[in-house]
């Protein structure tokens, strides 16, 4: 996870129909509701926590805690899917598609910074409910970002 610099432009930006924010917002409904939290592992962070500190109207504020650390991040939580900011530095109008439920492997999302493109790839879904989660067992997705040399995170 990181956040990257981002040059506007119109010719610059191209995010396509793929990252438009869908689905029911209601918090009641969805994973966006306050208090959430989830244990979180990617390259480079190992047992990171993230907590749902805030909705307002589907957009949600996340803790990132990792290493000591504290991070914020905003993004759309809806019925249909997970929609972040991270690229966009925080700007609500361009969301990029984190991972939306119905996806199926191959499925890829791209957001273009620059003359680079961010991509996002879905690379397994389980059939089954596979993955412990707390008292239950689920299903999950995994998705893989591809993030090109020269794109930097602050």
């Amino acid at each position: 996870m990181g956040i990257s610099g981002f040059f506007y432009s119109c010719d610059l930006l191209n995010l396509g129909d793929d990252n438009k924010v869908t689905g029911n917002t209601d918090p009641s409904e969805t994973l966006g509701a306050v208090g959430n939290w989830w244990k979180a592992s990617a390259t480079g962070y190992p047992a990171a926590t993230l907590l749902i500190t805030d909705n307002v109207d589907g957009v949600v504020t996340a803790s990132l805690s990792y290493n000591g650390k504290t991070f914020q991040y905003q993004a759309s939580v809806t019925s249909d899917g997970i929609f972040d900011y991270v690229y966009s530095n925080g700007d609500t109008r361009k969301p990029f598609t984190l991972v939306r439920f119905d996806a199926k492997v191959g499925d890829k999302w791209e957001y273009k910074t620059g003359s680079k493109k961010v991509v996002r790839e879905v690379v397994r879904k389980s059939e089954t409910d596979d993955t412990p989660y707390g008292l239950f067992m689920v299903k999950t997705i995994d998705v893989e970002e591809t993030i090109p040399e020269g794109v930097w995170h602050r």
